[in-house]
C-alpha cells in the first residue's frame, strides 16, 4: 500500500496551490490510508484558526482542513524550527484548526522518509 506524504509551505492566500492541495488530499484519501500532512515555512499558516481574510476579499478556505477528519487523516506535522522563523511563540493546541504535532526538523525528516510518495504544494 502506497504511504503518501502532503507537504504545504506556501502561505494560504495569494495563490491557488495550496486550495488545490487540500483538493488533491480529498481525491486521494478514498484510495489510500496512509496520509499525513507536513507543514514547513509559510505553509504553517494553513492551519491557524481566525483567520481574518475579509479585509483581503478572500474566501478563508483554511477551515475545510477540518473535514479530513472525515477521511481519516490523523498525521499533521509542524516544523519547529518554522515556529521559530516566522516568531510564531504561542503555539498550544487550541490555535490550530487540526491536531498537530510540533517536532523538530530531525524528526520532520525521519517522518517525511516513512512515506514512499511525497507531494508538495
Amino acid at each position: 500500500m502506497n504511504k503518501i506524504a502532503f507537504i504545504f509551505s506556501k502561505s494560504p492566500y495569494g495563490n491557488s496551490i495550496s486550495k488545490e492541495g487540500l483538493d488533491a488530499i480529498i481525491s486521494i484519501s478514498s484510495f489510500t490510508e496512509d496520509i499525513a500532512l507536513f507543514f514547513i515555512g509559510d505553509g504553517i499558516f494553513q492551519l491557524q484558526k481566525k483567520q481574518k481574510t475579509k479585509k483581503f476579499l478572500l474566501k478563508n478556505y483554511s477551515n475545510n482542513f477540518s473535514i479530513l477528519k472525515l477521511c481519516n487523516i490523523n498525521n499533521y506535522f509542524i516544523c519547529s524550527e518554522s515556529l521559530k522563523i516566522l516568531g510564531i511563540k504561542n503555539y498550544k493546541k487550541n490555535n490550530w484548526i487540526v491536531p498537530v504535532k510540533i517536532i523538530k526538523p530531525l524528526i520532520w525528516e525521519k517522518r517525511l522518509n516513512n512515506y514512499n510518495i511525497i507531494i508538495k504544494f
